[in-house]
């Protein structure tokens, strides 16, 4: 039966969310820590449906910490590595 949003486990909750947005067709997909609290074989899974929906036309945009994730993307902005970049600008902007 149907069980209620606060009876599900976390992974099930993120599971309907990754199969709504593959099952709904989007443009544009925005993945937060797509993998996180999965196993290796769910992580590959999850990885191979994003790589799919992108094959497919969708942008697909991930936040991720993980280096398999970052590892099958074509495309990475490290914002990591901006970081100095982002700070000092934000430091030497003058306040309105």
């Amino acid at each position: 039966g149907r069980r209620s949003v606060a009876a599900r486990s976390g992974g099930e909750t993120q599971r309907r969310r990754r199969a709504r947005a593959v099952g709904s067709e989007p443009d544009l997909i925005l993945v937060d820590e797509p993998t996180a609290q999965l196993d290796a074989t769910s992580a590959a899974t999850v990885i191979e449906v994003l790589d799919g929906l992108a094959a497919h036309g969708a942008s697909v945009i991930i936040a991720t910490h993980d280096t398999r994730v970052r590892n099958a993307c074509p495309d990475v902005l490290d914002l990591g590595s901006r970081a100095p970049d982002l700070d000092a600008r934000l430091v030497d902007t003058p306040a309105p």
